[in-house]
């Protein structure tokens, strides 16, 4: 398998970015994007975010709102029905959802900017890319962000069995699950000295609404004697395979540093692509027993092989 260069990077989310703009009046989903890149859909809407500097949606919304304030300058919205036209096209079911947008994003209503829209810019978006500038998309390429950085080894990680509880919501609300699973886990005689607890995560927290959010908090089962399926847990398989990992030192609520790191600068640089397989994470320490700034994670992203 020959090694993924920076330019693949930059290919593949070019043609998304003039797939969105060819299909702008259909319903596109991240899953669906992600093909079109040829990304694995656990890692695409990171990968994208990283270097774009906006979530996929957020993107199309924003080209939808560009088209629209284009319109407005035309015939097509010199009326109040006009302009609700360009709200269902945008695919705003009402006026007023429409015009809080729009409002939103260019400082002055859909009837303001009809009226002084000529003497307008567009706002500064970090990609650079806006409605119509297709041309544009030839000399595109990455936003330049400062970025922590960050040691990260290749490793060759063993597939395991593993008990699980899922959590949907914000991921800070796993722990809660985590002691949920150590209760379960603890009376069934399961919990000792090897136990190896990890956090699945499927989504980016950053282009997904906080209530979808998905994520598994699990314990490594093995060949344990001591797990009887019967007490509640679900049971599945971690993939094994080359994972790059890193280690990270700091409160949980920091772990979005290392995320970009590995997405917007280490991905592109190495040679590797990821895998079509969730991260996951492994709590060195215990946030009961440290100081949020001691507190030790270990980051694996599978990598195709």
């Amino acid at each position: 398998m020959r090694a993924i260069t920076r330019d693949d990077y930059r290919d593949r989310i070019i043609r998304v970015l003039r797939h969105m703009q060819d299909h702008l009046d259909e319903e596109m989903t991240p899953a669906e994007l992600a093909k079109v890149a040829s990304f694995s859909a656990y890692h695409f809407q990171r990968v994208f975010r990283s270097l774009t500097g906006e979530s996929v949606m957020s993107h199309i919304r924003r080209l939808r709102l560009e088209r629209a304030a284009l319109a407005l300058l035309s015939e097509k919205g010199d009326t109040e029905q006009g302009i609700t036209g360009l709200a269902f096209d945008a695919g705003y079911r009402s006026h007023e959802a429409f015009t809080r947008a729009f409002s939103a994003h260019f400082g002055r209503s859909p009837r303001e900017f009809r009226q002084h829209g000529r003497s307008v810019h567009l706002p500064t978006v970090p990609s650079g890319v806006h409605y119509g500038a297709l041309e544009e998309l030839k000399e595109w390429n990455f936003i330049e962000t400062e970025c922590i950085s960050m040691e990260v080894e290749i490793k060759q990680v063993p597939g395991v069995k593993y008990a699980y509880l899922e959590h949907k919501g914000p991921y800070e609300g796993i722990g809660t699950c985590f002691e949920q699973l150590f209760g379960i886990a603890g009376k069934a005689g399961m919990l000792g000295p090897g136990m190896e607890s990890f956090g699945l995560y499927y989504d980016d927290p950053d282009s997904t609404p906080a209530e979808k959010l998905r994520s598994r908090a699990c314990l490594k089962v093995g060949e344990n004697p001591q797990f009887d399926p019967s007490i509640g847990l679900k049971v599945d398989q971690r993939a094994g395979g080359q994972y790059a990992v890193v280690m990270y030192r700091g409160p949980y609520e920091n772990l979005k540093q290392p995320y970009d790191f590995l997405y917007r600068e280490w991905l592109p640089e190495s040679g590797h692509e990821p895998a079509d397989a969730p991260c996951f994470e492994i709590y060195i320490n215990n946030p009961q027993e440290v100081k949020p700034e001691d507190l030790l994670t270990q980051i694996c992203v599978p990598l195709a092989g």
